[in-house]
């Protein structure tokens, strides 16, 4: 049975198990990375965006994955069946990205000599930049978007993960 969660409580509670599993129209869990009880190998965070319409679109992803760290961007175009994808690994980040706490306020970036990404999260919108040097042929990809962010158009999913 599904459970629709409408009360605003931490995601975690004491043990670092959920709270209350379930799924929500808007933010109602309070995520703290120091509530997290499971080996520091195994705390996945990341921050994951699709924007498309009916012909193109762009994902862009930051993932601290604790034993790695994604940084990668992708572009695909429908009508021809293009699809290109470039990624930067970087080991071990655990937990140095910073990840927000808060699904609406918040800075998610990395920066190297190959790429620059920056999501902005405040004000019910999202900002979103990337700068990936030698993307696709030799050339680089710019992208830059503002997406507002009704409070109430969300899926929030919390459940559990098998051991």
């Amino acid at each position: 049975m599904q459970n629709e969660v409408t009360v605003l409580q931490p995601l975690l509670d004491e043990t670092g198990s959920l709270s209350e599993p379930g799924w929500a129209k808007k933010p109602v869990f309070r995520y703290e990375r120091s509530a997290i009880r499971a080996n520091r190998l195994r705390i996945k965070e990341w921050d994951y965006y699709l924007i498309a319409n009916d012909r193109d679109a762009i994902a862009l992803t930051i993932a601290d994955n604790s034993y790695m760290g994604l940084i990668s961007a992708s572009v695909l175009n429908f009508e021809n069946g293009f699809q290109h994808t470039e990624s930067v690994i970087i080991p071990f980040p655990l937990g140095r990205f910073q990840m927000p706490q808060e699904a609406d306020e918040g800075i998610t970036q990395f920066e190297n000599k190959r790429v620059r990404i920056r999501f902005h999260s405040r004000d019910g919108a999202r900002e979103l930049r990337c700068h990936f040097n030698r993307f696709y042929q030799n050339q680089n990809l710019e992208a830059e978007f503002l997406i507002a962010q009704p409070f109430d158009d969300r899926m929030v999913i919390a459940t559990h993960m098998g051991k």
